[in-house]
């Protein structure tokens, strides 16, 4: 009896979040075909130089390509010790997402733009529960959250003057 109860359980939650990635991933492809149709009309270019290692610099770039911080998440701020370009994180006791943003992303402004693109519009997005469940059932909830930010990227890219 336990153990049919689980399966089902288990089939519910598979069948449950596969679906739920699936009408989320279409809602969002459409958003970011809205977004690039409304950024293809005005046009930024970025300054040759490379941004300052400061949260100014962050700032100047949300501002330069129209980056919202969401209302379930903090104002990004440069982290001199993280590795990655960019790391979100949803703590279960903390109503906001914390965005980090490391040195990796000051490479350019458009690679800093598109980093806290990544960070702001798809992850702090992002249902961090489902993602944790889909971890726990070894479905790879964290590689599908980050092919939907990258995939978010790729689509961008022209909007942050990467597209070459």
């Amino acid at each position: 009896m336990f153990w049919t109860f689980l399966r089902a359980t288990i089939v519910f939650l598979i069948t449950f979040s596969s679906v739920s990635a699936f009408l989320w991933a279409g809602g969002a492809t459409k958003d970011e075909e809205k977004t690039l149709r409304e950024w293809r009309k005005q046009r930024v270019v970025a300054p040759d130089s490379s941004p300052a290692y400061t949260d100014d610099s962050i700032a100047t770039a949300m501002a330069m390509f129209g980056i919202q911080v969401p209302s379930n998440a903090d104002k990004p701020y440069f982290d001199r010790t993280l590795s990655d370009r960019g790391l979100t994180i949803k703590r279960a006791w903390h109503k906001n997402a914390e965005v980090k943003i490391g040195p990796a992303a000051f490479s350019s402004w458009s690679l800093l733009g598109s980093t806290l693109a990544h960070e702001l519009e798809v992850h702090c997005r992002q249902n961090f529960f489902m993602i944790s469940i889909l971890d726990r059932l070894g479905l790879d909830g964290t590689v599908i959250a980050e092919r939907q930010a990258y995939k978010h990227e790729l689509i961008m890219a022209e909007r942050f003057g990467l597209s070459k």
